[in-house]
């Protein structure tokens, strides 16, 4: 029998969500695969836990769901950067949340899994602080062929903490799918200072990303320190996002081909069948009208299995929604998005 222990961060708003994700893996679980689930949260309600139970219990793959709740002094040392809010940042919480397991997987909560996670949650990762998917081609296309605004903000402080993409040593991950190693996490004192690097940036109109910069700088400093690589580096299929899942599977597209060398898949076979799809960018499932696309589809053929309906969201019922589609369709996007949402 094959043990995984997963964790993800939510707060009640983000109760469906989490509940999909969660059935997907159960759904595409292999016979004597068992999942225990540790959800961190700050304000999980008795009526969310008891819906996540009556959609999943009846999954013989289900070992358990167990809340972990922070408390309050965690909770507030937390600072809010960017326009995320604090959960995201609760992994790094795990070391002291979770100190009696040694390996652990990190989901969030805008994504669904399509293969049995056996053997990603397997890898040897002993003397490593965690595993996850290298961004940097993606990272350097959007930069380069994109153009997406926020991309030079976040260069500027990437710069700035010593994560240039463009050197060859350097790698940048993508922290929505990371196989932890907690022994490693606790001896290097990792919460304590991803939380001190949070606070020391809070400030900075550049600083985007949270965590995910705190794991990868916190990652930079160990390579310096050890001179060796402290991460592992994942198969792409384990975090294929949703824009990238889109664009490799267009037909007869020079860019498709462009885009898909980059990310070293073959574009004369180009077959991309993904372990984890990752709703990384926006529109999400959830926040746009017209989720006809196939990409979208998928997410929903789990979605609805818990009675959450497509509930299309209007553009001008949702001020918030708004501002995040203009981040995604300004200033390269917006051709792209006419065409992927039939305007």
């Amino acid at each position: 029998m094959s043990q995984i222990n997963i964790t993800l961060s939510l707060n009640s708003q983000f109760t469906k969500q989490c509940t999909v994700t969660m059935l997907s893996c159960l759904t595409n679980a292999n016979k004597g695969t068992r999942y225990t689930f540790y959800l961190l949260t700050y304000d999980l309600k008795g009526s969310d836990i008891l819906f996540m139970h009556t959609h999943l219990d009846k999954f013989d793959s289900l070992q358990d769901i167990i809340i972990v709740r922070l408390s309050k002094e965690q909770y507030e040392a937390i600072p809010f950067v960017g326009s995320f809010g604090k959960e995201t940042n609760f992994r790094l919480f795990i070391p002291q949340l979770l100190p009696h397991i040694d390996k652990i997987l990190h989901l969030d909560c805008d994504l669904i899994v399509l293969q049995d996670l056996g053997q990603l949650f397997n890898l040897d990762i002993q003397d490593k602080a965690y595993a996850a998917c290298d961004e940097k081609l993606k990272y350097m296309w959007f930069w380069n062929a994109i153009k997406y605004p926020y991309m030079e903000k976040a260069q500027k402080f990437h710069n700035k903490i010593g994560i240039d993409i463009y050197k060859q040593e350097i790698h940048y991950c993508n922290a929505g799918v990371m196989l932890i190693n907690n022994n490693y996490w606790i001896q290097k004192d990792y919460c304590n200072r991803a939380i001190k690097f949070l606070n020391t940036h809070k400030d900075d109109p550049n600083y985007l990303f949270p965590d995910q910069d705190a794991v990868n700088w916190l990652a930079l400093q160990d390579n310096i320190d050890a001179n060796c690589d402290s991460r592992i580096y994942l198969d792409w299929k384990y975090n294929i996002s949703d824009n990238i899942f889109f664009e490799c599977n267009e037909k007869d597209s020079l860019k498709r081909k462009v885009l898909a060398r980059s990310m070293g898949f073959d574009t004369d076979n180009l077959n991309i069948k993904p372990a984890i799809i990752h709703y990384a960018t926006v529109p999400k499932p959830w926040e746009i009208k017209g989720n006809n696309f196939k990409i979208y589809t998928m997410y929903w053929d789990y979605a609805n299995q818990i009675g959450w309906k497509n509930e299309k969201v209007s553009l001008s019922k949702s001020t918030k929604n708004v501002k995040k589609i203009l981040k995604y369709i300004l200033p390269y996007g917006i051709v792209r998005y006419i065409q992927k949402h039939k305007l």
